[in-house]
């Protein structure tokens, strides 16, 4: 064998190696691509659960509210915490007047402290002990010259000296009787305190509940606005975000005639009011149905009725009503809600797992053997996110269910999903039969 024929020989046998790995390459790049495409589509396991139909709103909320306001200028004191329910006729607080309760009350304090002195030394004889006893034996005297003029008979001297006893006697009872000097200072002292307990009485103003409720401090300014006596007739045009005017009243402030000082909303009733356009869920709204609203700010979910539906051209007012949970929502004024109009419960699985197949509705799932399979699904409700499907008819707990569908016209029983089914999140990027490694 030449050089030259060696050569050809081993470029052949290169080229000859080099072709065969680029099949094998090829081949294995063959067989992996369909299961790279399958391994990058998630599944879930269907469970039972539920999903909420709603439409996202910005509401106003109307309360029952009445705003107490100072009627003299002074410091407030409040006697009830804030947010607190209180009954008729409770006392809330009282504006002390700072202009004059001091100086009445000093000058209430000597007065008192005058009539305690009087007292005392009324009780015990303390003054005029020199009359008194002078008194007493004045009148000790004329009483033993009358005895001796009776016996005598000299009844010129029992004349005046009875005159003369009488007078004696009339000085003991002014100074013991009611009215002594003592007594006539105290009647007049005690006039004085009385007078002065009525300026002061007048100087406190005290604040009672005229209606019952929950109290509070926070006062927005829109009490006025968005109350109980404008809703029936509120219609959209009407539905306006005013900005709020927060005033909050704090104990011990100074506060001024006229100011808002607290404000007591009844927690019977309080009502919500939304705006929905024509193209909203508006016809699901009807009056006397039970809704539930959530607020999202607070995450609460709140059972309410739809209170009354007052119809625009393109806009509408919905009104929702509520009996309770006030105690969450007495300071709130404007809400981000979303508005459940329907709750839906059976299998729950993502909106994107759903698939038509042969104008079927149905998704693709991966059964024991590791096989991509197509089972057809009833739809009950669903939202952006998630598809509530029926679970079928069952023989017995623990079956597979079957739906009725329609084929080309026809009406046939198939099974459906079932609890556990491993379904693939997204059914347009799997195809049936597919075998997943």
């Amino acid at each position: 064998m030449t050089k030259d024929k060696r050569k050809q020989k081993r470029i052949r046998r290169k080229r000859f190696r080099f072709g065969l790995v680029i099949v094998v390459i090829v081949y294995l790049l063959l067989r992996m691509l369909p299961t790279f495409s399958v391994t990058n589509s998630a599944t879930v396991l269907v469970e039972e659960g539920s999903i909420d139909v709603f439409e996202k709103a910005k509401g106003i909320i109307f309360k029952d509210e009445v705003v107490y306001r100072a009627t003299t200028n002074g410091k407030i004191i409040f006697t009830q915490n804030e947010g607190e329910k209180v009954g008729l006729g409770t006392l809330i607080g009282q504006v002390v007047s700072s202009d004059n309760a001091n100086k009445i009350a000093e000058e209430l304090n000597v007065i008192n402290e005058r009539i305690k002195e009087l007292n005392n030394k009324l009780k015990t004889h303390e003054i005029f002990s020199n009359d008194i006893e002078k008194n007493q034996i004045f009148i000790d005297e004329k009483i033993d010259i009358l005895r001796k003029n009776i016996l005598e008979g000299d009844f010129t001297k029992i004349n005046q000296v009875t005159r003369e006893l009488k007078s004696d006697l009339d000085k003991r009872s002014n100074l013991f009787g009611n009215n002594s000097l003592i007594a006539n200072d105290l009647d007049k002292l005690y006039e004085m305190r009385k007078n002065l307990q009525d300026r002061l009485k007048n100087a406190k103003a005290n604040y009672y509940s005229k209606n019952c409720g929950i109290v509070s401090y926070t006062i927005d300014g829109l009490e006025e606005i968005y109350n109980l006596k404008s809703l029936s007739n509120f219609t959209p045009d009407k539905f306006r975000i005013i900005e709020r005017n927060i005033h909050k009243v704090n104990n011990d402030w100074e506060v001024t005639l006229g100011e808002p000082i607290f404000k007591i909303t009844d927690n019977y009733k309080w009502y919500l009011v939304v705006k929905l356009m024509s193209e909203s869920s508006i016809d699901r709204l009807n009056e006397g149905k039970d809704v539930y609203i959530k607020f999202i700010e607070k995450n609460e979910k709140i059972k309410g009725k739809v209170y009354k539906v007052n119809k625009g051209s393109n806009e509408h007012i919905v009104i929702f009503e509520f009996d309770s949970y006030l105690y969450k929502f007495y300071n709130e004024r404007y809400a981000d809600v979303e508005i459940i109009t329907d709750t839906y419960y059976g299998l729950k699985i993502p909106k994107s797992a759903v698939i038509k197949k042969d104008g079927i509705d149905g998704v693709y799932i991966k059964d024991i053997s590791n096989i991509v399979k197509f089972k057809p699904v009833k739809i009950i409700g669903q939202n952006d996110k998630y598809i509530i499907v029926d679970e079928g008819s069952k023989i017995k707990a623990g079956d597979r269910g079957k739906i009725e569908i329609n084929i080309n016209g026809n009406y046939e029983k198939r099974y459906t999903i079932s609890v556990f089914d491993e379904v693939f999140v997204n059914g347009k990027k799997v195809k049936e039969g597919q075998i997943i490694d």
